[in-house]
């Protein structure tokens, strides 16, 4: 195994490394909310989303510095943005080429109606 890889597993690097003030409490595992739920693509896909589904991060270049995003995906399909405290922290972790894994950890819906919430997971993913 990378010899970097044993290292950053042994001192939780990403963390350590990536610390900012308006979130040094949190590490990994994390969970946070999504954001922005995006009502054009859910009614699409929202009974697919249930605990345990694996979702993607990908940072939004296009952003511009003041309004930087991490969206979240499913499947291609955009389905809201991490909260701006959670993104910074993120967007670093993306930028330095670190994998992360995220999973749904609860989806809250009235019946026949789109998701109202949407909780992740967002955990350090090493490659052994």
């Amino acid at each position: 195994m990378n010899a970097q890889i044993l290292e950053t597993i042994k001192n939780n690097f990403t963390v350590s490394l990536f610390k900012t003030d308006e979130v040094s409490e949190k590490q990994f595992p994390m969970t946070t909310e999504v954001v922005g739920l995006s009502t054009f693509q859910m009614p699409m896909i929202y009974h697919h989303l249930q605990e345990g589904v694996e979702l993607s991060l990908y940072y939004n270049y296009s952003a511009s510095a003041s309004h930087r995003a991490v969206e979240v995906h499913f499947k291609g399909f955009k389905l809201g943005y991490l909260p701006f405290t959670t993104a910074n922290l993120i967007e670093k972790v993306l930028m330095h080429g670190f994998e992360l894994k995220v999973k749904v950890v609860a989806v809250e819906k009235q019946k026949y109606m789109p998701i109202n919430r949407l909780d992740i997971q967002i955990t350090e993913n090493y490659l052994y």
